[in-house]
């Protein structure tokens, strides 16, 4: 018997990752906006090395993704909780009190254990899908599942015993009586990808002073010189070569230059004043010089050439720390 089934499509927003596209198909189904979160995508790093992974760069960088909650309470009201079930028993009681409430709630879960997915029982990796019901003659969770779309997918309860799983609560609030203005927001962003000193985030803690662009021009230091594709791409094969680490990641960085284009279409629309066309345009200019990146990495891989094209992939990563640091002083002047 099925119970409390929420009628959620799923939403996958271009080049989102699962954790967004729930948001997105959560906001959707209440007819909320959503696209605020997407200010959190811009941003580049590199973290200390990987003691289990030393000397390969793909362990160390990142997208420099911010926190969305805040902005997804302040701009589009809605409260969006993360806490972690202590034992298997709180997990239900917690998910049996969301749907009974006429609410979903995200889950995190083992794509090991989707029987939907194409890598069932071949990998383990996290990910999130949403409860929106619970089948009690199969003892299974009703979800959807945003990558790929999937509508009322089946997950026996078993797959979730013994663990500690992360869950996401929702709550809407009401609507605020003044206008948005999505100024603050962009300065808060700009700060942050420019590293500026005692820049204090409304939507999280104290900035620190790393300008993310000098991080990029030392990341193409580093592929010039120290990069070995050998070892970044050891243990993959033509099959999952763009898994690779180096790969995957850089493709990622890209990706999050076209999702913050569509949180700045939607600030054009709350704050008419803000005129975005010619940023966007950059901004997707560079997304490309990303995927260039990433993509004659993989060809590298692939060929065996691996290591003549080294030189070439800086030059480009440094192309594109230019062309972003000359939007975010654009940005600085609009805000």
């Amino acid at each position: 018997m099925l119970e409390a089934l929420l009628d959620i499509k799923p939403l996958w927003y271009e080049n989102s990752d699962c954790f967004e596209s729930i948001i997105a198909s959560v906001a959707d189904w209440k007819g909320y906006n959503y696209e605020m979160i997407f200010t959190q995508s811009w941003g580049f790093g590199i973290d200390e090395e990987n003691p289990d992974y030393p000397g390969l760069l793909g362990w160390r960088i990142h997208s420099g993704k911010g926190r969305i909650a805040p902005v997804l309470r302040e701009f589009h009201r809605i409260e969006f909780v993360m806490q972690r079930a202590v034992n298997f028993g709180e997990l239900m009681n917690i998910i049996l009190n969301e749907l009974n409430k006429g609410l979903p709630i995200a889950i995190e879960v083992d794509i090991y254990n989707c029987p939907w997915q194409n890598d069932y029982q071949k990998i383990h990796n996290s990910h999130f899908v949403l409860v929106v019901g619970m089948d009690n003659a199969t003892c299974s969770l009703i979800c959807v599942d945003t990558m790929p779309p999937k509508n009322n997918v089946s997950l026996p309860v078993d797959f979730l015993q013994d663990k500690l799983v992360m869950c996401g609560i929702f709550n809407y609030l009401p609507a605020e009586s003044s206008p948005l203005d999505a100024r603050p927001v962009l300065r808060e962003v700009t700060a942050k990808v420019l590293g500026h000193k005692g820049y204090y985030n409304n939507f999280g803690d104290e900035f620190g002073p790393k300008n993310n662009f000098e991080t990029m021009r030392l990341f193409a230091m580093f592929v010039r010189e120290n990069m070995n594709l050998r070892d970044e791409v050891y243990g993959y094969d033509q099959s999952n070569l763009n898994m690779a680490p180096i790969i995957w990641r850089l493709k990622n960085i890209g990706w999050n230059r076209k999702l913050f284009t569509k949180s700045l279409e939607y600030m054009s629309r709350i704050t008419p004043q803000l005129d975005f066309s010619g940023s966007i345009e950059q901004l997707n200019h560079a997304a490309l010089l990303w995927d260039w990146v990433s993509n004659l990495l993989w060809k590298s891989a692939l060929s065996g050439n691996l290591s003549n094209n080294n030189v070439k992939i800086a030059d480009k990563i440094m192309q594109a720390a230019d062309l972003e640091e000359e939007i975010a002083y654009m940005f600085t002047e609009m805000c």
